[in-house]
């Protein structure tokens, strides 16, 4: 025992032979210690900065996505797209036959549930009895959700339900919702109509807007009466169309389209499409926005 500690050069008492205390680091290891620390933080907030700042447009681009298979599923539900305007009244009888937006509108919920019948007393949003004209963000949600009550603040789509005179009833038996979406992110943006809109993952409050191209009234490319805007704050938004190209993207189907980060739409009827060899990016407000209809942000080829 004794040969082994005279070879380590410790006693007991943790001193050296010579008699000195054995120190910890030093302060040229200590400074060693810091720089690589140092380092290693930068390194790693240089690779994870960047990736939060594309959190939102990633998410975006994924839940647009999701969307796209969410309004195909009720394609192939109802063999048709969900509207882009729409007027829900409690009965049959308070729409207009002699006018074409309520006669459309009408028209749509028949072919949708052909066994609803001269209904009455139908509470589309699962809350009220009111007459109410829905936008194409509340469309998406309302068609791909269903009816979405208000509890606890928060809107909760419950799906259709599959008596085939009431498909808003709340109990029994349901269809969808074809689209998981995030409650939290679900508001009221025409504040009292109990139809949430569903904003985008930038955290604005700035829904996804939705335009279908059915060919009705309720679609861009028919020609209808029906003007298929959307005003959210001071912008009023139109579906895209493609100025040299002259038409519209995705003529046959739907457009969804975020804000991007400036959560402005910009002038939408003047995009260009980048991949058309004449054409320019758009470089306004809509230079961020995120699409369906085109792989990267609409300024980006």
């Amino acid at each position: 025992m004794r040969s082994m500690r005279a070879k380590s050069g410790f006693t007991r008492s943790g001193k050296t032979q010579s008699g000195k205390t054995r120190s910890g680091f030093t302060l040229v290891e200590l400074l060693m210690v810091i720089a690589i620390i140092v380092l290693l933080v930068g390194l790693l907030a240089a690779g994870i900065i960047p990736l939060l700042s594309k959190g939102p447009e990633i998410t975006t681009v994924n839940e647009i996505r999701q969307l796209e298979i969410a309004v195909q599923n009720f394609k192939n539900k109802y063999h048709v797209w969900p509207p882009s305007k729409i007027r829900l009244y409690p009965n049959y009888t308070d729409y207009n036959l002699a006018n074409p937006n309520d006669a459309e509108s009408l028209a749509y919920i028949n072919q949708l549930w052909p066994r609803i019948g001269a209904f009455t007393g139908v509470i589309w949003n699962g809350m009220d009895i009111n007459k109410h004209e829905l936008d194409g963000d509340q469309c998406l949600v309302f068609f791909l959700g269903g009816p979405a009550p208000l509890v606890g603040g928060i809107f909760g789509p419950q799906g259709f339900s599959t008596n085939p005179t009431n498909p808003v009833n709340l109990t029994g038996d349901r269809v969808g919702p074809f689209y998981t979406f995030d409650q939290s992110r679900l508001y009221d943006r025409k504040s009292g109509e109990n139809f949430p809109s569903y904003y985008d993952p930038w955290n604005r409050k700035i829904p996804y807007v939705y335009f279908s191209s059915g060919k009705t009234v309720n679609g861009y490319n028919s020609g209808g009466a029906w003007s298929h805007t959307i005003t959210i704050g001071s912008e009023t938004i139109s579906p895209y169309y493609e100025v040299l190209n002259t038409r519209y993207p995705n003529p046959n189907s739907y457009q969804i389209i975020s804000a991007g980060k400036d959560g402005l739409f910009g002038t939408t009827t003047q995009w260009r499409a980048p991949s058309a060899s004449a054409d320019a990016p758009d470089t306004g407000n809509s230079f961020d926005n995120q699409v369906n209809f085109h792989p990267s942000k609409l300024g980006v080829p």
